[in-house]
């Protein structure tokens, strides 16, 4: 629950939050895995396809979801791999955030990759798929019983870890069809190529001021006023 807490927090306050689907072993003697909700600490910062169109994101074909940690951590988790800013070339705007004196930026990357599937309906109506088919043997079975085969056009999705200037995991294939990032989106509206995002917060601001301002004002005003012996 505190995933869906926390992405619900934050589109509140800015319009959008995340949570993360992701699979783990149900425990170490086994290799059976399980599905599960995770939260999204800096769910604000993901980024999406642009020419994404649906509010679930789900015909997004990339996103990346960054996160900073220290310089330290990286080193350990990634040892060979380079943490310091390069001091030979200046570094472009884009890059800026990407490394401090203590913290580095980690960024996964996740993208959908087009491919090819083979499918074979049976005369049952069981569908077979033949796209793994190396040794031609399922085809040759799906054709003897009169199987009605089609290609498909589809997509894998996978997964990098990249920092600014190299990719420090990957690729690595996601057992699904859609990327396992899911949005919580507040009011949206896109005018023209840009998106308006806001949440509950931002209309609720100057309410907020003008009720300081009288608060304030009754303070003084109390402050002010002689007090009777």
């Amino acid at each position: 629950k505190g995933a869906y807490f926390s992405a619900a927090d934050q589109m509140v306050a800015c319009g959008i939050g995340h949570v993360r689907v992701y699979t783990e072993y149900a425990s170490e003697t086994t290799f059976n895995q399980e599905i599960g909700i995770d939260g999204i600490d800096d769910g604000v910062n993901v980024v999406w396809d642009p020419d994404a169109l649906k509010p679930t994101r789900s015909d997004a074909m990339w996103c990346f979801v960054p996160v900073d940690m220290t310089k330290d951590a990286a080193k350990e988790k990634w040892p060979d791999k380079q943490w310091d800013a390069p001091l030979q070339m200046p570094i472009p705007d884009y890059l800026v955030n990407w490394w401090t004196d203590d913290y580095v930026r980690v960024t996964e990357y996740w993208r959908k990759v087009p491919t090819k599937k083979e499918l074979a309906l049976l005369p049952n109506g069981s569908i077979l798929d033949l796209t793994d088919d190396e040794d031609g043997a399922k085809r040759a079975d799906a054709e003897a019983a009169g199987a009605r085969i089609e290609k498909r056009d589809a997509h894998k999705v996978e997964r990098y870890v990249i920092s600014a200037s190299e990719i420090l995991e990957g690729p690595e294939e996601w057992p699904g069809s859609m990327i396992p990032i899911v949005p919580m989106i507040g009011e949206e509206i896109k005018i023209g190529r840009e998106i308006m995002r806001r949440g509950i917060i931002r209309q609720l601001q100057d309410v907020q001021r003008l009720y300081n301002y009288a608060i304030s004002a009754d303070a003084e005003a109390v402050a002010l006023q002689p007090k009777a012996p």
